[in-house]
């Protein structure tokens, strides 16, 4: 079953080719273990994308900010500290809120434990809103 449903990616791949060369485009088949490398990696992922419309509240956001002034890692169990939640997973789906969000960033190929190290994402200095 395996081998006719390969023979049969192999067909939809040469059609796939012989489109995008007509088209002057080139393409490459990028493999899903090329990608994940990992479980980590794709719970991580799935885990972020899960948190992307999460909301953090003000005093979430200014936890967050305080931690991103500091400017240097901190560990998953210090900001979870930080936010004073009265349950760890609550300060575990801030946390990931807060990097689905792009406040924050780690090694998404690595098991997130206590000890996972957060990088704080600085702001861009933009210019603000189109003025005519």
């Amino acid at each position: 079953d395996s081998v006719a449903s390969r023979g049969l990616g192999d067909v939809y791949k040469r059609q796939v080719q012989e489109i995008v060369s007509e088209c002057g485009w080139e393409f490459q088949v990028i493999y899903r273990q090329d990608i994940l490398p990992n479980e980590h990696s794709r719970e991580n992922i799935e885990t972020l994308y899960g948190r992307v419309f999460g909301k953090l509240s003000s005093q979430d956001l200014n936890t967050c900010r305080a931690a991103q002034a500091d400017a240097r890692s901190i560990r998953w169990a210090d900001l979870r500290e930080r936010f004073a939640a009265s349950d760890p997973r609550d300060g575990d789906w801030m946390i990931e809120t807060a990097c689905a969000q792009g406040l924050f960033w780690f090694d998404l190929d690595a098991e997130r434990t206590d000890g996972t190290l957060l990088y704080p994402v600085t702001p861009k200095h933009r210019h603000g809103t189109i003025r005519f």
